[in-house]
């Protein structure tokens, strides 16, 4: 966790130098952040059932056309689907874990959307390097880097007067 929160910092310090968003929207993506990775959560729900349906069904034609061939290469994409689908669940997991915490302005989900941030990224990584598609590579990584700028936008907003106000109103 320690090495999390020191990323964290380092990422941070990325971002500081970077034109930001004005605090009204700062404000409505802190509190609107909620909903919207719910529908992230359903999304990437919907995105493992699909992977998992079309993996097997491509495996099987592999097999079923190619014979021992198709069964190898069958099996290599099998190892990269297992991979990924492992990530897309434990993705789907933070991010469900995420909702109430950022519903309340917490920094637990905030922690929990830095730590889905991360596992996308090495998700990411891992499905480029595995189907040797470098320029795929590059840019999913500069949508992460765009992803990234607005989560570390509503950073400070977690634990501030946007999250105390919250909570005298909840009282």
């Amino acid at each position: 966790m320690e090495t999390v929160k020191k990323l964290e910092v380092t990422v941070a310090s990325w971002y500081k130098s970077v034109p930001h968003l004005p605090k009204k929207g700062q404000e409505w993506l802190a509190t609107n952040a909620w909903w919207l990775t719910l529908i992230g959560v359903i999304l990437g729900a919907l995105a493992i059932v699909n992977i998992l349906f079309f993996s097997l069904l491509a495996g099987a034609f592999l097999t079923a056309v190619a014979g021992p061939i198709g069964a190898a290469a069958g099996g290599f994409v099998l190892f990269g689907v297992i991979i990924s689908l492992g990530l897309g669940i434990v993705s789907v997991i933070l991010g469900g874990m995420a909702i109430n915490p950022l519903k309340a302005l917490q920094k637990k989900g905030w922690s929990l959307l830095f730590a889905l941030l991360l596992i996308e990224v090495a998700a990411i990584v891992v499905s480029d390097v595995l189907t040797f598609n470098l320029l795929a590579l590059v840019w999913e990584l500069v949508w992460a880097a765009v992803g990234g700028y607005f989560l570390f936008e509503i950073r400070g907003l977690f634990e501030s007067k946007l999250h105390k106000g919250k909570q005298k109103e909840a009282k």
